[in-house]
C-alpha cells in the first residue's frame, strides 16, 4: 500500500501525531536507514 499525497496544504493541515504503534510492522533495515536520512535534511528551528 503506498499513499502519496503531494497537496502541500492538505498535508499539513491534516497532519496526525502516531499515538499507537502495531509491534507485528517490521521495516527494513534499508529503509529505515533512508528515511532517517532524508529526514536529516528537514530544517530544524535554528536551521542547524
Amino acid at each position: 500500500m503506498a499513499f502519496v499525497n503531494n497537496d502541500f496544504g492538505d498535508v499539513l493541515l491534516h497532519r496526525e501525531s502516531v499515538r499507537d504503534f502495531d509491534p507485528s510492522v517490521k521495516i527494513p533495515r534499508e529503509e529505515l536507514q533512508q528515511m532517517i536520512s532524508e529526514a536529516i535534511t528537514a530544517p530544524s528551528a535554528c536551521n542547524l
